[in-house]
Parts: C-alpha cells; sequence; structure tokens
C-alpha cells in the first residue's frame, strides 16, 4: 500500500484522451482568434484542423505534421512554407502550456532562404502610380498612398487616423494600432503637412481594388500597397538616414529588422562616413606610421 501510494505520487494523472477537432474548438482556436494575424492565418489553420481533426491530439506524428506542411505549400513561396510551420508549431505549443501534452511533434525545420520583400518604387514609378491614383474613382486614394509615401505609415494605420493624431508637426501612431504595439511620431515634412491639412479623415475604405487598378494602368510590375512604406524607408536609407532612425520611424520592433531590408541601400553613404575619419596628424604621413 505504501509502494502504492509512492509511485502515484511519482506516476503524473492520466490526461483524458482528447481529439485534435476537439481540443482546437475547446483551446486553441479561442485563443487564436485573439492574435492580430489570426485573419491572415485562419485558412491556414483550418487545413490543419480538417486534416487532423479526428487523430486523438498526442496522435499526430512528425512525419505526419511533415508531410502534412509539404502538401500545403506545394507549389507557393518559401515564406508560405515557414509560416505553416509557425502556425503547426504553435498549435501543439499551445496544448503543451495548458497541459495538454508534455512535448511538441513538429520536428520539420523552417527554410533559411531569404524571404525578405525588397519591392521599392523608384522616382519613375512612384510619379506613375501617383498620376494614376489621382484619376482614380476613389476619392481618397491619392491622399492615402502619399500618406504612406511621406509616413511610412501601414494601411491600418492610415484608415484608423483621428484628427487628434495630428499634433506638434507629427502624425502620432496610438499603441492599439501600431503593430509593435508601441507608440511612435512621425515629423511631418512641408508636402506631408499640406496634405493632411486638406484630408477630412474619411480614410476608413477599402482600397484593395482602386490601388490594384491604379497600379495596372501606371504599367507597373509586382507592386502591393505595403511596398508603399518599404518605399519609404529605402528613401530615407538612400538620403542617408542611419538605420537606428529608419527603424524608429518605421516602428520595426527590432533594428535587426529594419537592417535586413534596407542595409543594402546604404553602401555610399557608409564609405562618406568612413572618409570622415582619420588616425593621422596634421603633418604625419604613412611613411612615418
Amino acid at each position: 500500500e505504501i509502494d502504492a501510494q509512492y509511485k502515484s505520487k511519482l506516476m503524473p494523472e492520466k490526461r483524458p484522451a482528447i481529439t485534435f477537432a476537439e481540443y482546437m474548438d475547446k483551446y486553441y482556436i479561442p485563443h487564436f482568434m485573439r492574435n492580430k494575424s489570426a485573419k491572415k492565418r485562419k485558412c491556414m489553420m483550418y487545413y490543419y484542423y480538417n486534416l487532423f481533426g479526428n487523430h486523438p491530439l498526442d496522435k499526430v506524428t512528425p512525419p505526419l505534421i511533415e508531410q502534412s506542411v509539404l502538401n500545403y505549400s506545394a507549389g507557393k513561396s518559401v515564406s508560405t512554407f515557414n509560416h505553416s510551420i509557425i502556425l503547426i508549431h504553435s498549435i501543439f505549443q499551445y496544448a503543451i502550456e495548458i497541459e495538454l501534452m508534455d512535448r511538441n511533434p513538429v520536428k520539420i525545420k523552417r527554410s533559411n532562404q531569404d524571404t525578405i520583400r525588397r519591392r521599392f518604387l523608384d522616382k519613375e514609378e512612384r510619379e506613375a502610380l501617383l498620376k494614376e491614383c489621382k484619376l482614380s474613382n476613389s476619392p481618397w486614394l491619392l491622399s492615402v498612398v502619399q500618406i504612406s509615401l511621406l509616413a511610412g505609415l501601414r494601411l491600418n494605420e492610415i484608415k484608423t487616423l483621428r484628427r487628434e493624431d495630428i499634433r506638434d508637426g507629427h502624425i502620432h501612431i496610438r499603441s492599439d494600432v501600431a503593430k509593435s504595439k508601441q507608440s511612435r511620431a512621425i515629423p511631418m515634412n512641408d508636402e506631408l503637412a499640406a496634405i493632411i491639412a486638406h484630408s477630412d479623415f474619411d480614410f476608413n475604405h477599402s482600397y484593395n481594388r482602386p490601388f490594384s487598378k491604379a497600379v495596372q494602368r501606371a504599367g507597373l510590375k509586382d507592386v502591393r500597397f505595403h511596398d508603399l512604406r518599404r518605399t519609404f524607408g529605402s528613401m530615407l536609407a538612400q538620403a542617408g538616414v542611419p538605420i537606428f532612425d529608419i527603424s524608429k520611424l518605421m516602428g520595426h520592433a527590432k533594428v535587426q529588422v529594419t537592417a535586413k531590408v534596407y542595409a543594402h541601400l546604404l553602401p555610399e553613404n557608409l564609405q562618406s562616413a568612413v572618409s570622415k575619419i582619420s588616425i593621422l596628424s596634421v603633418d604625419s604621413t604613412y611613411s612615418e606610421i
């Protein structure tokens, strides 16, 4: 009897059997829907839900997971492949957090291939796009595009702008709107201030179709709205603005993220910076050193 009591203390209680679908319905989906990226990854999440639904949660094996990821991402980008791994890993990791599992069965590794998008609009492309936006039937498309190019704002940040967010010569992005959950202030130049002054802040509309049509009419290839924000960062980098300052203006959580995308635009500026320093005294020569 003493031995049985001792063993019962050492042995963990047996967990009740639960299917993958039951776990998703009761635990993970309510948790998942609180995430800002839920809308974008909903289709991917239900792919796994339907695939593993009838499996016991603890019987979804690494080979099954690996094959499912490969099937889902077949013919798609490396980024999709990596995001599918991140999602299925998070599904099982949450089960560990709420003590339904002990180990994460996701063993497939993400690809280390560079998936960073570096699509920037040059001067001619910007002018062509702005010209077509001006002709658009969408009354605020031009202003929205201009604000993104001159302030690096995400579309959602523009659509949620309020008059009280514009003060002291800055656009103030609220923490509840910012992707990083950190507020930031972007200084306005004269051009941006004039655009904001003539706006009635009626920006909360859908711009997907009007923007796509403007891009097509301008004859541009592979341009998304988010590329306007990247173009803002590229213009700053080419103007010699330090990476740290670009990171702050764009609201990146880590400066490393900024460096990966924009550092390659700085070689001439870096060369200019290095040329300004010297270890020689005024009357010294290299032969003396």
